[in-house]
């Protein structure tokens, strides 16, 4: 794990509630990206006394560290654009809330693996706000040509977003700002989708149980590895998911690991560790 200290060069509004945090630094040059539409990284934030410490290969789970979408990586320029949803509470918000340009952060080299396979003829992405990054890289990316449908679930009218694509896309903006009422919006946007029956691909990032629920339903559809994706974002009552899974974590790893060696491929091993966090209540 490659660490890179960075500043903050500029801070725009997108929405209300989305800010845009374009990061620079020298030792940007160079930045170890993948250039995939849903590649992130770790960001690491400063302490109280706004000083970073000594970063390392053992710190890549630390308190200090969140997951964000890369939403551009300009090599030119060395610059990282982040997007911050505004949200109460957590690390990430107040740091947002007060970056000007000089303000440090670290950030790790990127991740990502969702490629949309080329004989792709509709693509569905479905987000909440915190997707919404991930979906305006992937909408960029289209070819004159591709067909996009896009259903963003999105806390106020204000937070209706746009983007630049050279695609044929459909944007359907369903406001929802209650925990459940998003994670559910998101869902019935997957299962409810009148999917035509040549080639496609589904993206749909949200709260845990939701894409859980979502990866299960196209499963049983008969999506194919690589047609589609799940991925969970954030995840609804946290803290009481994490204290039940703090009581059953040593049953759960035990039976994750025995899944890997019973299965013989990644999707059968993510339908069992499906089925045990499941079968386990969480």
């Amino acid at each position: 794990m490659a660490v890179y200290r960075a500043e903050v060069v500029r801070v725009a509004e997108i929405t209300p509630r989305m800010l845009r945090i374009t990061l620079g630094g020298e030792s940007l040059r160079g930045y170890v990206h993948t250039g995939h539409f849903d590649e992130h990284c770790r960001l690491f934030f400063p302490g109280p006394d706004g000083t970073l410490p000594e970063l390392g290969d053992d710190d890549a789970h630390s308190p200090m560290a969140r997951i964000y979408t890369i939403r551009r990586y300009d090599p030119a320029t060395a610059e990282i654009d982040i997007d911050f949803f505004l949200h109460e509470g957590g690390l990430a918000t107040p740091w947002a809330r007060s970056a000007r340009p000089g303000t440090p952060i670290a950030l790790t080299d990127s991740h990502g693996h969702d490629v949309v396979p080329p004989d792709t003829q509709w693509r569905l992405f479905v987000g909440d706000s915190t997707a919404l990054p991930a979906i305006g890289r992937a909408l960029e990316a289209l070819r004159p040509g591709d067909h996009a449908t896009v259903v963003a679930i999105v806390p106020a009218d204000e937070e209706r977003q746009t983007f630049a694509s050279r695609g044929a896309v459909e944007i359907r903006s369903i406001v929802a700002s209650a925990p459940d009422e998003i994670a559910a919006a998101a869902l019935d946007a997957v299962t409810q989708f009148p999917r035509p029956a040549t080639p496609g691909y589904v993206w749909i990032a949200c709260e845990m149980l939701a894409a859980r629920k979502a990866r299960r339903f196209l499963r049983a559809e008969g999506f194919q590895p690589g047609r589609f994706s799940a991925t969970g974002y954030w995840r609804q009552s946290s803290e009481e998911w994490t204290r039940r899974y703090l009581a059953l974590q040593g049953a759960l790893e035990a039976s994750v690991a025995t899944a890997r060696e019973a299965t013989k491929d990644n999707e059968s091993f993510l339908d069992e560790v499906d089925r045990i966090y499941s079968e386990a209540g969480l």
